[in-house]
């Protein structure tokens, strides 16, 4: 594919190195994910580039940030769930102290 800005090799190291942060319980964001693309590069990627890229490796990613996790976080983050979130959050608990679950 000449539209690869990265050598198969080089997919290879990153797919790796992403999937060691993710190990270690830091998985890269979509955003740190592009910029280590761009310095292993050494040039700019285009905006479909990670998108691409997860299609080719996704059986080898293991970070839940580059799959369905960010995507449903991206959808749920606007004003109107986050509004009504505050509403119910910001509503009055009741408490019912006589009654006790054993």
């Amino acid at each position: 594919d000449n539209q690869t800005k990265l050598s198969q090799q080089q997919e290879r190291a990153l797919v790796s190195y992403i999937n060691k942060l993710s190990q270690r319980g830091i998985p890269p964001t979509s955003k740190l994910t592009r910029n280590l693309a761009e310095n292993i590069a050494k040039t700019t990627v285009g905006k479909n580039w990670l998108s691409r890229f997860i299609k080719r490796h996704h059986t080898e990613l293991d970070s839940l940030y580059l799959t369905s996790f960010e995507l449903s976080r991206k959808r749920a983050d606007n004003y109107q769930h986050l509004s009504l979130y505050f509403d119910l959050v910001s509503q009055p608990i009741f408490v019912v102290s006589s009654l006790i679950l054993i």
